[in-house]
């Protein structure tokens, strides 16, 4: 915990140091205005901005925090951070903001967000390039011979999404992310044709590669610079390695892009790059410009360079890349030829994971030198301006095929009792190391360097394990079979006792236990043909309760089922019947004419004999005021205050679960009210005290409801209802001439007067709280290291005077606290309790994700969260619940482990009078 607040401090330190930079102040109109990159772009996305922060200023684990502090400053609003690829955020703001923006100290630049879009395809003839890329020379030779199917190697593919469904996945596809929409499918088939020509099982070049989507862009193959940098920091964050990725995207120059791709490929990832499809110099586009990517330019069935590919000296290889057949996103089977260099870019995608198929532990730097050395010089014609003349090139000869270990099947055995499981790996090299987690106590693993080991021993405990056994060859290459293995215990057979047939009756609750004898604990416990209404309650121990109250009549099978912690299992099964309740027709008697008066409660209860529960009440005709209570029992509950006089012909019908059906006609007549004048009962003079709390219930007779209260020179703090209830509790001592005046539905009214008396308490009226504005530091409070303190510069100002309580603000999992015990005293009218909150938040949906409790003496006053986000605002609660007690006042904030939200409290006070 020392060192957690230690790192805080440090970081507000940080803050503080670079620029009164990321302080929120009030920014003068005349603010210094830096540089927006690319504002003047064509294809520029109107108000969002990517912000890429300075290391030296802020560290990446804090993008979130940063980026609320930033545009607290300048105004936008934040609409994701990054920490893996880029130390920055993206937002909403407009263009003056973002030039203020981009002159604070604390930022590295701010560039204008794009749109990107995948590069555009044209339908062509069958593919060839498998063939090619086997073979140095022309003609082709009718076969792709491959070495490896890298299945050690996942692919991740940056597109519009992948059909992970597809048969030439072979159930190797899965989704990744999605940073543009919510359509967790490929709608295009853009990048459904991308990941088949990397590793599909009849068009890849790494047929076993395993392949992950993730989608940048939407139906129409288009989305945001912005968009697809979530996308990178996904990967950056998430890839598991030997990793390759694809883009076979792009648009024009972008600064924030292409940081994104560098430090993703410094992460371990091999990226393979599409150049586009303007034949126009590829040092002019995103991403593909990257040095540290593989830059691939598009060649056709002739080794000629594509009319359409871009070339120059940022390209660095050439790979099939027209009429390139590969899958499509119509169906699970579907196919279709296009081209383009976002065809070129998968070959290499592909032929980069067979690269670390053989040599996982290579970095990206050496895929790229090994596949363009390995790459067939000068067979490209007309290949561009500057462009290297090489032809993509994989030599089956030289490939290995990775270490493969098969699993051997979930296993068993019996406590003290010797049992033996072998497992052999295919391909690889030798020789092999081996390693195994999970195995049951008293089982090990063998010594062995071959292709083969042995797990053996003498189980000493009962269970079911989980165990993983990894075999690693000397190239790297590793591979996992996991299974299960189920130690029977020493308890013998379950046996289950049958409990014979069983009865009940609907609407009547019933129940049953069972126990089990033998076998090993815990037991998992399982019912069917139960009747509807019983359940089997959860458990684990040797007893089973079946219980509840059945709903339906009828004859049920029921079956038990038991099984112990080592997979025996046990079995019984008995009939249930039910039955219908009463059974036959239904009789529902008639309560007769009924009387009531306007303003009175009124009701009565039917019964209803015979039939089958659950039941089903109706009623028409009621009285204006009177309903029907819900009830599905043989009991309804007619009740209500009638509001109208008159003679109602009610009808009341009920219905069983069978169908069968009752009812009864009455007449309920209600009197307009109790007639003449209305008329109040004087209470007569009344005393009372400051402080204590005050119920006088006043009476009328008479007139016509509803009824109309209304009452003058109440002793202050008191107040009559509309029944003719005076409550509250008296805040001044004196003697008032009390007034009450009650006005019927027909507008006659009656007026009484009395005196009431109140006399003084022992109120010691003032300000209750220690320090109450925090500016005497920590006097008077307990609280979480750092949380007292001057955060103006940390862009959270106090409402009054210098210091303030900051809770929260971390942007990960905190808890903080800042409390204080105060007495308070008793015969006083008032307390309150009042102090004010500023809440700033860099959560974008409306989901309650981080709080602020408030409480006193354990009972919770009231609850914030990042929801209720906005400058101070004052709060006050009643304490009076309190007085006499000595009481703790706490704060406590709690975050969740993303995105942070600031609490800040000040000006806490504790009033009495």
């Amino acid at each position: 915990m020392a060192q957690l607040r230690a790192s805080r401090a440090a970081l507000l330190g940080l803050f503080a140091a670079t620029a009164v930079a990321v302080g929120v102040t009030a920014i003068p109109a005349t603010a210094a205005e830096g540089i927006v990159l690319g504002a003047d772009r064509a294809d520029a996305v109107t108000d969002s901005y990517i912000v890429v922060v300075k290391d030296s200023a802020a560290p990446r684990s804090a993008s979130a925090r940063t980026a609320s502090t930033l545009t607290a400053k300048y105004g936008g609003t934040v609409t994701t951070a990054w920490q893996n690829s880029v130390n920055g955020f993206a937002a909403r703001m407009s263009p003056a903001q973002a030039r203020k923006l981009a002159a604070d100290p604390a930022v590295a630049y701010v560039e204008q967000d794009a749109q990107v879009k995948m590069t555009e395809d044209q339908l062509n003839p069958p593919s060839w390039g498998l063939d090619r890329v086997d073979q140095r020379n022309l003609p082709l030779d009718n076969k792709y011979s491959f070495g490896t199917r890298a299945s050690n190697v996942t692919a991740y593919v940056i597109d519009t999404g992948v059909r992970v469904s597809h048969t030439t996945f072979e159930g190797r596809a899965t989704w990744g992310t999605n940073t543009v929409d919510t359509n967790n499918t490929d709608c295009n088939g853009h990048g459904t044709h991308v990941a088949g020509t990397v590793g599909g099982k009849e068009y890849g070049i790494a047929k076993g590669v395993k392949i992950v989507g993730v989608k940048v862009l939407n139906c129409q193959g288009s989305g945001t610079t912005s968009g697809v940098i979530s996308g990178i920091d996904w990967v950056s964050a998430n890839a598991v390695k030997p990793a390759v990725a694809n883009m076979s995207l792009g648009g024009g120059a972008s600064t924030t892009l292409d940081t994104a791709v560098r430090n993703s490929i410094a992460k371990g990832i091999t990226y393979s790059l599409a150049s586009a499809n303007d034949n126009k110099d590829g040092c002019n586009y995103s991403p593909a410009r990257v040095a540290e990517g593989i830059t691939v330019n598009a060649s056709d069935n002739k080794d000629a360079r594509a009319t359409f590919s871009n070339w120059g000296t940022c390209t660095d290889i050439f790979a099939p890349g027209v009429g390139i057949m590969s899958a499509w996103m119509t169906d699970d089977t579907s196919t279709k030829s296009i081209s383009g260099t976002s065809m070129a870019a998968p070959h290499v995608a592909g032929a980069a994971a067979v690269w670390l198929a053989n040599k996982p532990g290579d970095t990206p730097a050496q895929v790229q030198a090994g596949l363009i050395a390995a790459a067939t010089p000068s067979k490209v014609t007309n290949p561009g301006t500057g462009s290297p003349n090489r032809l993509l090139y994989i030599d089956p000869g030289t490939q290995t095929t990775p270490v493969e270990l098969p699993s051997p099947g979930d296993q068993t055995g019996t406590v003290g009792v010797g049992t033996s499981v072998k497992l052999s790996a295919t391909g690889g090299t030798g020789p092999y190391t081996w390693t195994a987690s999970g195995l049951p106590a008293g089982i090990t693993l063998g010594s062995s360097t071959a292709n083969a080991v042995v797990a053996e021993g003498t189980p000493t405990t009962a269970g079911a394990a989980s165990v993983s056994v990894t075999v690693k060859d000397s190239a790297g290459t590793s591979a996992t079979a996991t299974f299960k293995w189920t130690i029977e215990g020493a308890g013998g057979d379950l046996t289950l006792p049958n409990p014979g047939d069983q009865t009940g009756t609907v609407g009547t609750d019933t129940g049953l236990k069972l126990v089990v004898s033998g076998g090993t604990a815990p037991y998992t416990w399982s019912a069917t043909g139960l009747p509807a209404g019983i359940a089997l309650e959860p458990g684990t121990t040797d007893v089973a309760l079946i219980g509840g109250v059945p709903t339906a009549g009828g004859s049920h099978s029921v079956t038990v089922t038991v099984q112990d912690s080592a997979g025996a299992t046990g079995s019984t099964t008995f009939t249930w019947t039910i039955e219908g309740g009463g059974g036959g027709d239904l009789t529902l008697p008639n309560p007769g004419d009924q009387t009531g008066d306007v303003g009175i409660e009124t009701g009565v209860k039917l019964v209803v004999s015979g039939g089958t529960a659950p039941y089903t009440w109706s009623a028409t005709g009621l009285p204006a005021g009177v309903s029907a209570q819900p009830s599905d029992s043989d009991v309804v509950v007619i009740s209500g205050t009638p509001t109208a006089a008159g003679a109602n012909e009610v009808t009341v019908t009920v219905k069983d679960s069978k169908g069968a059906t009752g009812s009864v006609k009455f007449t309920w007549t209600i009197e307009g009210g109790g007639g003449g004048d209305p008329t109040i009962t004087n209470p007569g003079d009344q005393t009372g005290k400051v402080g204590v709390d005050v119920a006088l219930q006043l009476e009328v007779s008479g007139g016509s409801a509803p009824y109309t209260w209304s009452a003058g020179a109440l002793p202050t703090g008191l107040s009559i209802s509309n029944d003719g209830l005076i409550s509250g509790k008296p805040s001044a001592a004196g003697t008032f001439q009390t007034s009450v005046t009650v006005t019927d539905s027909a507008g006659k009214a009656a007026k009484i007067g009395f005196a009431w008396t109140i006399t003084g308490g022992t109120c010691t009226p003032g300000q209750k709280l220690t320090n109450p504005g925090f500016e005497s530091g920590a006097t008077g409070w307990s609280s979480s290291v750092n949380v007292i303190g001057q955060h103006a510069s940390a862009g959270k100002p106090s409402h009054g005077g210098t210091y303030s309580a900051w809770l929260g603000g971390w942007g990960r999992v905190s808890n903080e606290y800042v409390s204080q015990t105060v007495a308070v005293p008793t015969g006083c009218a008032n307390y309150k309790l009042s102090f004010w909150l500023r809440i700033d938040t860099a959560e974008y949906e409306n989901v309650a994700y981080d709080k602020l409790t408030v409480t006193a003496g354990g009972t919770t006053l009231g609850t914030f969260s990042n929801i209720d986000k906005g400058g101070y605002r004052q709060v006050t609660y009643d304490l009076a619940q309190f007085a006499g007690k000595s009481v703790s006042l706490r704060f406590a904030s709690n975050e969740d482990s993303n995105l942070q939200t600031s609490f800040v409290v000040d000006d806490v006070t504790l009033d009495v009078s």
